[in-house]
């Protein structure tokens, strides 16, 4: 009898852990789908205004196009949730797309909300 609640428990929890995931990846792939082109347009515009200017097919076909919530750049652990800091931090969903120009790497993170690019190179 255990064993079979054991069972059921486990299986609960790998369906509600597979629906979470999937909920998840479909929201992030709806808001990159539907924000990819203004996050595009924003980031060549800033890099021209910044002199970091990329050709259109490393904008077009980047290397990488995530979403993070925050800041894309600043690398923070889960244990550090309790820090007074981070809850002052915006937590503001924002594109991340990484863009190939040879020596090095351009990485712009466009903010959802407020509709701005900032550049880094990397």
């Amino acid at each position: 009898m255990r064993s079979l609640l054991l069972i059921v428990a486990m299986l609960a929890a790998a369906k509600f852990g597979w629906q979470e995931w999937s909920d998840r990846s479909a929201m992030a792939e709806t808001l990159i789908n539907t924000y990819r082109q203004d996050a595009i347009e924003a980031c060549q515009k800033e890099a021209n205004s910044r002199n970091l200017k990329a050709d259109t097919v490393s904008w077009r076909k980047p290397e990488a196009v995530t979403l993070v919530i925050g800041s894309g750049t600043a690398e923070e652990s889960f244990w550090q949730v309790s820090d007074d800091m981070f809850r002052t931090k915006p937590a503001t969903p924002m594109i991340v797309i990484v863009a190939r120009r040879l020596p090095y790497k351009l990485l712009c993170e466009y903010d959802v909300v407020r509709q701005t690019a900032a550049i880094y190179r990397k």
